[in-house]
């Protein structure tokens, strides 16, 4: 190949990776590659290309490859660190772009992006402390100021943090990013109104910023009171590290299970308790079948449905279907006294936990099990039912392993969500 065409083709392929239409670009640079060429170059542009693609398993191998040749590559290492924090491989990420910066320690971008793995591991002071390094290199950093609202965020800090996303819209307002980013810092203050506007600015720019468009999906679900604030104290509970997420868990169940104790032994708190303990259970409750049965309302919404994902719709219609056979089952106890159909309710009303939450992890390994897991409690649940039907009885032994497997599956879902 001559070498005018080489770099004309090289050229072509290096517009395509700006335009996004990664695969095009993949073939001309496959092509290119192999014609025995060494050009960092082409590695550059295909590691872009793959990791565009989220084929993150060959741009990390084809790192490797460069380092071996160019040991001191600094960008080469920032990608590394870029596919790690990819696939959440945070302290990875984190020894990756050290590295970088030891070769190149005046690169803002290589500041931001230690400053966004620090945020993935939830330590937001240095996350702080890297993103305003980054800014006191190029105070016209967009990505760093978009890292440095988050920490701030993470501190609880809105104010500060909406300032910090308006002064970088003012510096680039075409940047789907910030608006999304502003839309999810007026959720957390509780204006839906504000979020949902610059929800819709962020997707109008981006239509598959999928930060954007789940976004979106909770500022048209926070037009409910109830879901607002609950939303509100689902994202301060997300901030948190994944120690003081279960410390919260663990504290709560104790205080449940101590009220609970109280209240059946001492008579005269009952009148006082048992408001505390109905809420509290609801809130539980909530916390697992909330979200699920709010997408109900944006699949019948003209615009809400397209923000819905498979999984989240396959989430939804279970939750209703377990919902609705509780409802109807209580209505036929009512009517015929039948054990069975009181059990069944109960029965049905406790899936509506694991059928509303087992697509919520974003790994596919995660989901699976938790499907699995949600399929196995349903077809115990069944069984159960069934044999109270058959001796009309609303306890007995084979309910037990669904409410064992029940209580398992609440306390492993959330070590996957925490862990992700």
């Amino acid at each position: 190949m001559q070498y005018d065409d080489f770099v004309r083709k090289a050229s072509h392929a290096e517009v395509l990776i700006s335009q996004g239409k990664f695969q095009q670009a993949e073939a001309i640079l496959k092509a290119l590659m192999a014609t025995g060429v060494d050009n960092q170059d082409i590695w550059r542009m295909m590691i872009v290309s793959w990791m565009g693609m989220h084929r993150y398993r060959e741009a990390r191998d084809l790192c490797l490859t460069s380092l071996q040749y160019y040991p001191h590559d600094a960008w080469t290492l920032y990608s590394l660190a870029h596919i790690a924090l990819a696939e959440h491989r945070y302290e990875e990420s984190l020894n990756y772009v050290d590295e970088a910066l030891k070769l190149e320690p005046e690169s803002d971008n290589f500041h931001s992006l230690r400053a966004s793995v620090y945020i993935h591991l939830k330590d937001y002071q240095q996350a702080i402390i890297s993103a305003t390094t980054a800014l006191e290199l190029n105070p016209e950093n967009v990505d760093a100021m978009n890292n440095a609202s988050t920490a701030l965020i993470g501190m609880s800090k809105y104010a500060e943090a909406l300032d910090l996303l308006k002064t970088a819209l003012s510096i680039d307002p075409e940047n789907s990013d910030i608006h999304a980013r502003l839309g999810w810092t007026y959720l957390q203050t509780g204006d839906s109104g504000v979020a949902l506007t610059h929800f819709k600015s962020a997707l109008q720019k981006n239509p598959l910023d999928s930060y954007a468009l789940s976004g979106m999906q909770e500022a048209l679900k926070a037009r409910f009171t109830i879901y607002r604030y609950f939303l509100v104290l689902s994202l301060k509970i997300e901030h948190m590290r994944g120690y003081q997420q279960w410390t919260l868990i663990v504290l709560s169940f104790l205080l449940y299970r101590t009220l609970a104790f109280l209240s059946g032994h001492f008579d005269f708190l009952q009148i006082w308790l048992s408001p505390v303990l109905i809420l509290m259970v609801l809130f539980f409750l909530a916390t697992w079948v909330l979200s699920p049965l709010m997408n109900l309302y944006l699949l019948s919404h003209p615009f809400g449905r397209w923000t819905l994902d498979t999984h989240q719709k396959s989430s939804a219609v279970w939750t209703a279907m377990a919902s609705c056979i509780s409802i109807i089952s209580f209505i036929f106890y009512m009517s015929f006294e039948s054990q069975g159909f009181l059990h069944t309710a109960f029965v049905s009303f406790m899936c509506m936990i694991p059928l509303g939450s087992m697509n919520n992890p974003s790994a596919h390994a995660h989901r699976k099990v938790l499907n699995i897991f949600s399929y196995v409690l349903v077809i115990s649940g069944v069984v159960s039912s069934t044999l109270s039907f058959l001796r009309n009885e609303l306890w007995h032994p084979s309910v037990w392993p669904f409410i064992l497997g029940m209580l398992a599956y609440q306390w492993y879902a959330n070590y996957l969500m925490i862990r992700e």
